[in-house]
């Protein structure tokens, strides 16, 4: 049993606060995420409106390399590449694991 005694309409009062800070919390990181990833120059396709998109690590300097696809959830921040099935979390891992994958591609040419 637990050591606090709430009323039952007090208790749900709360998580109903707890639940609508978390989904504008996960509203804010969709926005945020996405923004990030635009100014980055990052291409990508929306899907289930914005809650899911397609990254793909292919870029202007490299139109012909679509090398990675990776699956991002931009309200979690959880990511996962398709071909190696590396998972992490967080936007700006994901651009530090783009630009890894574009420097390997510009020093494979040279």
């Amino acid at each position: 049993m637990s050591k606090h005694k709430f009323e039952v309409g007090v208790e749900l009062d709360m998580r109903a606060h707890f639940n609508e800070q978390y989904k504008q919390r996960r509203q804010l990181n969709t926005v945020s995420s996405t923004q990030i990833l635009i100014n980055g120059g990052i291409v990508f396709e929306e899907r289930n409106k914005g809650a899911h998109l397609i990254v793909s690590t292919k870029n202007s300097l490299f139109p012909l390399h679509p090398l990675e696809i990776i699956d991002f959830w931009p309200s979690t921040g959880l990511w996962h590449t398709r071909t190696t099935k590396l998972q992490r979390r967080g936007v700006r891992p994901l651009l530090k694991y783009i630009h890894k994958v574009w420097h390997k591609l510009d020093t494979k040419d040279d």
